[in-house]
């Protein structure tokens, strides 16, 4: 019996690992901060790609490069009532609607104000299946058609407390408390739906999902029921064993749920019953920005927005690179310069700094631990160079800077010097690479010094040189060792790469590009990868390639490395593109193509500058690189490409450095500047001596909204597609000369991705005076009167 229960219980086990809900795909990108105190309650996306939300008593925007508070603009309305904030709406039009405590408002795109289309205290927004909007106005429901700018509604019961409106598959239900009602708006009734007990089981929200409906309850978790009503299951959103304020629940393309709660974002898939709670993270930037979510809102374009008390929205797109940056922080990783990576048997993974000891990175909790030198059980240095995990005895061979090796016992938690000292000043040796055979020899190298250290079993530590073919030592700066498959030692030096006979230490091959830089042979990382070719990065002449037909390559600059210094590489295990970390940030060398690609999911300078062979490729097939100020991990089967072409939207113009709006007396603009894309019968109007402008824009793709590109062209003074920074969100023009003008801009997304939509401008600028038609008109009439009178004087 007890055989039977422990296999159920494993294959429960191995369920649970296989079917888990995959967190790593959950990545907030966190906006700019805004000065706001509050909570974040409601998030819209108007036409154009601007995000709205809103606050109880604030309302803001933000266009990709600012945020603004636009309380003024709903003041305008009416100054002297104290305006409150409800929730954001767009309809299937792009109309964008506010809920507020004195009406209904519209946005007016082109005068960029709201004006009133429903007074009354809005309580509750929803847009049923026919678009139109139900409103919880007062004490009534209410069906507002935008269209035709008529509403019909019917008052509620009195003395009972109805909250929210949801629409769900061609229905709209009221709730009251624990009471589910559905709205029959051509009856003027409500109709009995659901009645789910307790006053916990407040109804917050709900979606449709496989013929259910799931409605998320306050703190009583989410209530399933059929098309009904009749109840099905019941799923309690936790944290701990506590019942959570839930708020708002939302499907992502994956299929899981998300709810928002006031401890983290609750995850559940239904076709798995697996729940998960994300929650704030200090070491992790892509992380919740706080555990207290207020609202969650799904992106016409794609992905999902959240928005969390203390004022912040963030945003995720399951098309996101599963990238996750580490800097030192309280708490996690304790020292800015990584050397070294090695994973565990229990695949959590081992770091080593140069000046912070040793780190242990927990995979499962996400914490770190760090062991640095000290009087009792801990490593002989805190300069940590090299590691190797020997998964037989469960040992963490850890080389250092003035420590020799030591042993790390995983089992026993003990840390054993290997007493490898120098014979010449009897203090521990400096090792930067090293070798143990299967006969327990060490071979150590430091390329500070012109030979290597070789240690016997019994013997005592021996400082060796190679020798030429006339048996003459050679001195070389040796950065790392390996024994081929023939046994032989291979050397990568600053001298070039040597193939070693290990009995008699004699060069067999030396293998150098014939090049008069000094650079192209000075060797400092290596790979050997899938099909036996060795890569080897140098410092300041790109890559050289030793394939397996005997031929050596240099790539650099002139065919196709653009980068100069390359510190780590590896290979990725699926698509066999090789990596770099470079001085240049991260290089990929595709196998199909054949060309070398700069990655453009990383962040230049996140890591710092790369460190020398500072790279390690899980059992995963995660990479890892370190640097000057932390590490990067990535997976590459996930660097996913985002299929969104972002359409670019005019954000300001500014004309003698001064900002024009379409309010000003006299304003070149016939109306906001957001709203002349592509209108040529409203062309920007400017004088002579408005020959000075700057054109602000920005696009409706917020994913690693920093990579986004903007190519343009001012058509009439130059025809040729003109690439600009990716910061750079804004075009000057000097001097322009007068004349008919067509300003074009498009845009690619984070991943390069181009879009083929163009937002144009169309701009007519006035000749001066003395060049107008009639400045002309008017020196003709002169000198047809001049010709007059002349001739009147002679005859």
């Amino acid at each position: 019996m007890k055989k039977y229960v422990l296999v159920a219980f494993l294959a429960t086990l191995l369920f649970q690992n296989v079917f888990a809900i995959d967190i790593s795909k959950y990545r907030f990108h966190v906006m700019p901060e805004t000065s706001y105190y509050g909570g974040i309650q409601s998030i819209a996306k108007d036409s154009l790609g601007r995000m709205w939300y809103t606050g109880p008593d604030a309302l803001f925007m933000y266009d990709g490069n600012s945020f603004y508070q636009l309380n003024d603009i709903i003041f305008a309305i009416q100054p002297k009532l104290k305006w409150g904030y409800g929730s954001l709406l767009r309809d299937r039009k792009g109309n964008l609607f506010l809920g507020t405590g004195h009406g209904l408002l519209k946005f007016n795109y082109e005068k960029f104000s709201f004006d009133i289309v429903v007074p009354g205290r809005i309580r509750s927004i929803s847009m049923a299946n026919d678009g139109k909007l139900f409103l919880l106005a007062g004490d009534s429901v209410v069906r507002y058609d935008q269209e035709k700018n008529k509403t019909i509604g019917f008052p509620l019961p009195k003395n009972n407390f109805f909250s929210t409106l949801i629409s769900l598959k061609g229905n709209v239900f009221l709730t009251q408390d624990a009471l589910l009602y559905k709205v029959d708006i051509a009856k003027r009734r409500l109709l009995p739906f659901a009645d789910f007990g307790s006053s916990a089981n407040q109804v917050a929200d709900a979606l449709a999902h496989n013929g259910s409906f799931y409605f998320l309850t306050q703190r009583g978790g989410i209530q399933v029921t059929d098309e009904t009503g009749v109840k099905k299951q019941h799923i309690p959103v936790t944290y701990g064993k506590q019942a959570v304020l839930a708020k708002k629940i939302y499907l992502d393309k994956s299929g899981v749920m998300w709810v928002a709660t006031q401890a983290g974002l609750f995850l559940y898939d239904p076709s798995t019953q697996d729940s998960r709670v994300l929650r704030m993270n200090l070491n992790d930037a892509y992380a919740l920005p706080n555990n207290s979510i207020w609202t969650i809102y799904a992106d016409q374009d794609q992905g999902a927005w959240i928005g969390t008390y203390g004022g912040k929205i963030a945003y995720c797109s399951l098309y996101d690179s599963r990238v996750r940056y580490f800097n030192p922080t309280p708490g996690g990783l304790n020292h800015p310069i990584v050397s070294s990576f090695q994973e565990d048997h229990l695949g959590n993974i081992w770091i080593g700094t140069e000046g912070g000891g040793l780190n242990y990175w927990n995979r499962n909790s996400d914490t770190f631990s760090h062991y640095m030198k000290s009087q009792g059980n801990s490593p002989n240095s805190n300069m940590i160079k090299r590691l190797k995990f020997d998964a037989d005895n469960k040992n963490l061979l850890i080389s250092a800077f003035g420590g020799g090796v030591t042993s790390y016992n995983l089992t026993s938690k003990t840390f054993t010097s290997l007493n490898f000292n120098s014979p010449e000043s009897k203090q521990p040796l400096t090792v930067y690479s090293f070798i143990k055979d299967k006969q327990g020899t060490w071979l150590m190298t430091d390329p500070d010094r012109p030979f290597f250290y070789r240690k016997k079993p019994g013997g005592g530590i021996e400082m060796l040189k190679i020798l030429d073919d006339k048996s003459k030592p050679i001195n070389l700066q040796i950065e790392g060792s390996y024994l081929d498959e023939q046994d032989r030692l291979c050397l990568v030096t600053h001298q070039g790469f040597f193939i070693v006979d290990r009995t008699t230490l004699k060069v067999i091959k030396h293998y150098l590009i014939k090049d008069d830089s000094y650079t192209a042979n000075y060797l400092c990382s290596y790979l050997i990868d899938s099909n036996g070719d060795i890569w080897f990065g140098t410092l300041g002449k790109g890559v050289n390639v030793l394939r397996k037909n005997g031929t050596y390559t240099n790539y650099s600059v002139h065919n196709g490395m653009p980068a100069k210094m390359v510190f780590g590489i590896l290979e990725d295990s699926f698509s066999k593109n090789i990596w770099f970390s470079t001085g240049n940030g991260l290089y990929y060398f595709d196998v199909k193509s054949k060309q070398f690609i700069k990655a453009r999911f990383y962040k230049e300078n996140s890591c710092g500058s790369f460190y020398i062979r500072s790279a390690y490729k899980t059992s995963k097939g995660e990479m890892l690189f370190g640097g000057t100020s932390g590490f990067v991990l990535f997976d590459p089967s996930y660097l996913n490409k985002n299929p969104q072409k972002p359409k670019v939207f005019f954000t300001g113009l500014f004309v003698n450095n001064k900002q024009i709006t379409s309010q000003e007396k006299n304003s070149p603009l016939a109306k906001d500047i957001s709203s002349l894309s592509n209108e040529k019968e409203n062309r920007i109007k400017l004088k002579s001596d408005q020959s000075n402008i700057e054109i602000c824009f920005s696009a409706n793709s917020y994913l690693s909204a920093d990579k986004n590109q903007f190519a343009y062209r001012m058509k009439g003074l130059d025809d040729k597609w003109q690439t600009i920074n990716t910061k750079q969100k804004s075009i000057q023009f000097l001097n322009l000369p007068s004349g008919d003008y067509t300003f074009e801009i498009k845009a690619s997304n984070n991943d390069g991705v181009w879009s083929d939509q163009i937002s144009r401008l169309y701009i007519h600028l006035d000749p001066p005076f003395f060049l107008s038609w009639w400045a002309y008109f008017f020196l003709l009439c002169c000198r047809s009167l001049s010709t007059f009178f002349h001739h009147q004087i002679l005859y």
